[in-house]
């Protein structure tokens, strides 16, 4: 097979060098990556959780930092851009974090990013190995703040106290990754679930009252004003047994 060399560095082609549009691929401009958007990866300390194209998902992993590795994977992937004519574009990522990892809302790391990328181009495999640093912002999720502060939109009642109720009451909250019962309140009457969310307090009476028999009673405050001076209220919601469980 006839050799050939690169008319502007005198190089042989090789496997490691091929020749692109001619030229060997020291010598031309063509790279299999031609960036990367910064993704802005933005994960809750607490939970897990990270936003996503301004949406706040579940965490991929229980592990946390193999949560962290799957989720810079993932995003780091979605932002790459690679050489328009190549082919067969195949690429490897591996996560490496830091040795010290504080992972506290307000900390920044530097993540060790090793990308491989192989593709065909004018018939040639081509190889690229970069390393790429990214940063990675740790935060408190909202969901986190609520279920941490004493934040409700409705108290739950529950007269008399019923263990049986109250196992289901947890339990229900517990699937729920957008509602928390931020306080319990034991009472000798019975217990008091304040709960972030109404409208979900308003479900578990109604799941309440066709699971159990007994009789409700909904009254409202006045909590605050909106700027433009719609009324907020919070609402005490009470479910009474009609007979101990």
């Amino acid at each position: 097979m006839k050799k050939k060399f690169c008319p502007q560095c005198g190089r042989e082609e090789t496997d490691d060098n091929p020749l692109m549009d001619e030229l060997c691929k020291k010598c031309s401009n063509i790279r299999l990556l031609e960036g990367y958007k910064d993704p802005k990866i933005r994960i809750c300390s607490n939970c897990g959780s990270y936003f996503f194209r301004n949406k706040l998902l579940h965490p991929i992993d229980m592990d946390f930092e193999e949560n962290v590795k799957k989720i810079v994977k993932e995003m780091f992937e979605s932002k790459l851009k690679f050489y328009q004519k190549a082919e067969d574009i195949k690429s490897t990522v591996k996560i490496n974090l830091p040795k010290i990892f504080h992972h506290s809302p307000g900390n920044t790391p530097i993540i060790d990013i090793e990308l491989s990328v192989t593709a065909i181009i004018n018939s040639k495999r081509v190889r690229e190995n970069h390393a790429i640093p990214l940063k990675i912002s740790f935060i408190s999720c909202k969901r986190c703040n609520m279920q941490n502060s004493k934040y409700y939109e409705a108290i739950l009642q529950i007269r008399p106290y019923s263990e049986k109720i109250v196992n289901y009451i947890k339990y229900v909250v517990s699937q729920r990754k957008d509602v928390f019962i931020t306080q319990e309140e034991e009472l000798k009457e019975g217990v008091n679930f304040y709960i972030t969310s109404k409208s979900f307090a308003m479900i578990l009476l109604s799941d309440l009252k066709n699971k159990f028999d007994g009789e409700t009673k909904i009254t409202r405050e006045l909590y605050s004003q909106k700027k433009d001076g719609t009324a907020i209220y919070r609402s005490t919601i009470l479910f009474r047994l009609s007979k101990p469980l």
